[in-house]
């Protein structure tokens, strides 16, 4: 994914007919009491309830599948190297030969937009998904964890934002 982002720009990317796939980027800003990569940790821990699945390499990412506009599209996160409530997220989507830039219209929608805009809110939105389930299963098992032991959580959850 990297090495794709440095060979061809973004932006080149958007128009450029000949390549085979295509990646888009975006930074996610999320609001949690737990940190970016607190979670996911948690998420690699219980993969297999997230449908998702660990990469391999150096600092490793989270991936899934999904097929969307007749086409294959892999989502890939990991948390932000500067942001402590972000996560770095990429899709990379087959093109087949076809511009993302094509105008696509939804019918219960009086708005269009582009192939890529469709994908990647698509994405975006399975990943929030995930993020947000991982906060809300790690928070009950935090509270669980306090409540069913006399000494303080290991998850640090101040009293009052219960």
């Amino acid at each position: 994914v990297k090495d794709m982002k440095l060979r061809f720009p973004l932006s080149w990317q958007t128009r450029t007919l000949s390549l085979g796939k295509r990646i888009m980027h975006k930074t996610i800003h999320f609001e949690s009491s737990f940190d970016a990569s607190r979670l996911f940790h948690y998420i690699c821990l219980n993969l297999s309830s997230y449908n998702v699945v660990k990469c391999d390499g150096r600092n490793g990412c989270l991936s899934r599948m999904m097929r969307e506009m007749d086409t294959d599209v892999y989502f890939f996160f990991i948390p932000h190297a500067h942001i402590i409530f972000a996560f770095e997220f990429f899709v990379l989507c087959r093109t087949e030969g076809e511009s993302m830039d094509s105008f696509i219209h939804n019918g219960s929608s009086p708005y269009i937009q582009t192939i890529s805009e469709k994908i990647m809110w698509v994405a975006e939105t399975s990943m929030k998904d995930i993020i947000r389930s991982a906060a809300v299963n790690l928070r009950r098992d935090c509270l669980w964890e306090g409540f069913s032991h006399s000494n303080q959580s290991k998850c640090l959850i101040p009293i009052d934002s219960l």
